[in-house]
């Protein structure tokens, strides 16, 4: 555990630990930062003719490739999940200002993002501003009167305005 784990104690998880409490076979699936990827852990009992516990197998097979492959398929599960509850949920919205809502309530549930703002780009190359999250509210300076005048054509500058201007992040 020093060497793989760089801790002083086996991790809680840790088969070998496990079998030397109860002298059972155990096997558990891990990601072990030290070596950046995902493991299939298992370990055996190895026993006399006494049946006493004499010695164990481990075995560390690199699951990493499949495991990525597993949670990219489940990404792309949530992620069409997420399009069709959009889809059926910004049907019945009659604003804009309603669908951008639903969308950010959405797009922050699955990215567990804090904030949110979703704005548009007019016809005189300007941004305004459609939808801002209550936390984007309780952060921004901006007095909610205000909003509308100060939150409608705004310039395209700073690093962000590239991503727009190039269409391409």
């Amino acid at each position: 555990f020093e060497v793989i784990h760089r801790t002083e104690a086996p991790p809680v998880f840790c088969p070998h630990n496990r079998l030397i409490h109860d002298h059972r076979y155990h096997r558990t699936e891990i990601f072990e930062p030290v070596l950046d990827g995902w493991f299939d852990v298992s370990v055996s009992p190895l026993r006399n003719d006494n049946n006493e516990l004499i010695g164990c197998i481990h075995i560390a097979r690199n699951i990493t490739r499949r495991k990525r492959a597993e949670l990219q398929d489940a990404r792309h599960q949530e992620l069409l999940d997420c399009t069709n509850r959009l889809l059926q949920e910004t049907i019945a919205c009659d604003t804009d200002e309603s669908v951008a809502r639903t969308c950010m309530s959405i797009v922050q549930e699955i990215t567990g993002s804090r904030f949110g703002w979703i704005g548009e780009l007019n016809a005189e190359g300007t941004l305004d501003s459609i939808a801002l999250t209550e936390p984007g509210w309780l952060e921004c300076q901006i007095p909610k009167d205000e909003s509308n005048r100060i939150l409608r054509g705004m310039p395209l500058r700073g690093i962000w305005s590239r991503v727009i201007l190039e269409r391409s992040s």
